[in-house]
């Protein structure tokens, strides 16, 4: 199943367009990441664009290995699924064939998984704001209703909140 996907391929047309919000945070991320590293003046290597289209790519795979998994990939569970395919057979022959892009990606897409749980923790308004939800749920025997203005229903920031919420409310 690992295989060459090009960007013209009609699912990694399908993908992008359904994880565009995520790709395109993940690929700023990288952008800021590049120029805040000072090897770049511009802040633009082509690496980000790179990471992000590897990023595609690998959902796509995910998802032909794991027909049946939901995952919402900005959780550390999610996140830790789709490591899942450096265990795979073929993995690491794909992930050298690509000139390691495959293995970059997903290194990059941890470290931007994980700024973005630390500022949902760390910045003081959207902590007050948890610490609220959390509230509400321990005194209403766990029952919230997250509304949002999405298309998707499967991926937006509600699901992504309520994944963040239950991990915090298992511990």
């Amino acid at each position: 199943m690992f295989r060459k996907i090009t960007a013209e391929d009609n699912k990694y047309i399908e993908t992008s367009k359904k994880y565009y919000k995520l790709i395109n945070e993940f690929k700023s991320y990288l952008e800021e990441e590049t120029l805040n590293s000072g090897l770049t003046k511009t802040g633009t290597s082509g690496k980000a664009s790179s990471y992000a289209r590897y990023l595609v790519r690998l959902i796509i795979i995910f998802q032909e290995y794991f027909p049946n998994e939901y995952v919402t990939f900005r959780s550390k569970e999610g996140s830790s699924k789709l490591n899942q395919l450096r265990e795979l057979n073929g993995y690491k022959d794909y992930n050298k064939s690509e000139g390691r892009y495959p293995n970059a990606a997903l290194n990059k897409f941890e470290e931007f998984k994980a700024s973005y749980l630390k500022e949902l923790e760390s910045n003081d308004a959207q902590k007050t704001e948890v610490q609220n939800i959390q509230d509400i749920l321990k005194n209403n025997d766990n029952d919230l209703l997250l509304l949002y203005g999405a298309k998707d229903e499967t991926y937006n920031h509600a699901v992504v909140l309520r994944s963040f919420l239950e991990e915090r409310l298992s511990q």
